[in-house]
C-alpha cells in the first residue's frame, strides 16, 4: 500500500468556500483523503485570458499566488539532503562500533556526503585554479 502527497489547486466557479472544498476532497469514493491544509488566493475575475487558465503562464501565476508552498518546498528538499548526510555520519558511526578500519569509514561517509551536496574535490579544485 502506498500513501501519496498530492499539491492541488482548485478552482472555485462556484464559490463553495474552503470548508465545502475539504468536505469535498475528503469524501472522494474509493479513497481515504484527509485534506491537510488548505490555502486561499484572490485571483480576481475570471476570464479566458486568466494567467491560470493558460499552461504557459499558469506555473507562474500559481509561485505568485502562493509563494509560502515555494519555501516549503525548499525546506523540504533542505530536511532531504540533511538526513542523506545524517545518514553518511551514522553510517560511519555504525562502522567505527562494528570495529571497521576509520579511514575508509571516514572516506566512505565523506563520498556519501559529497554526493548528497553533488560536490567532489575535483570540481572544486578546477574551480580554485580558474580563481588564481
Amino acid at each position: 500500500m502506498k500513501a501519496y502527497k498530492v499539491e492541488v489547486l482548485v478552482l472555485d466557479f462556484e464559490n463553495y468556500g474552503k470548508e465545502q472544498i475539504d468536505l469535498m476532497l475528503g469524501d472522494v469514493r474509493g479513497l481515504s483523503c484527509s485534506v491537510r491544509g488548505i490555502e486561499e488566493a484572490d485571483i480576481g475575475a475570471w476570464s479566458d485570458e486568466h494567467p491560470l487558465n493558460h499552461r504557459s503562464t499558469s506555473d507562474q501565476e500559481f509561485k505568485r499566488l502562493f509563494p509560502v508552498l515555494q519555501l516549503e518546498a525548499q525546506q523540504a528538499g533542505d530536511v532531504a539532503l540533511l538526513n542523506k548526510v545524517r545518514q553518511a555520519v551514522a553510517g560511519y558511526y555504525d562502522a567505527l562500533t562494528a570495529r571497521q578500519h576509520g579511514v575508509i569509514a571516514q572516506n566512505q561517509a565523506l563520498n556519501e556526503i559529497e554526493q548528497a551536496l553533488g560536490m567532489s574535490w575535483y570540481d572544486y579544485k578546477e574551480k580554485q585554479g580558474r580563481k588564481a
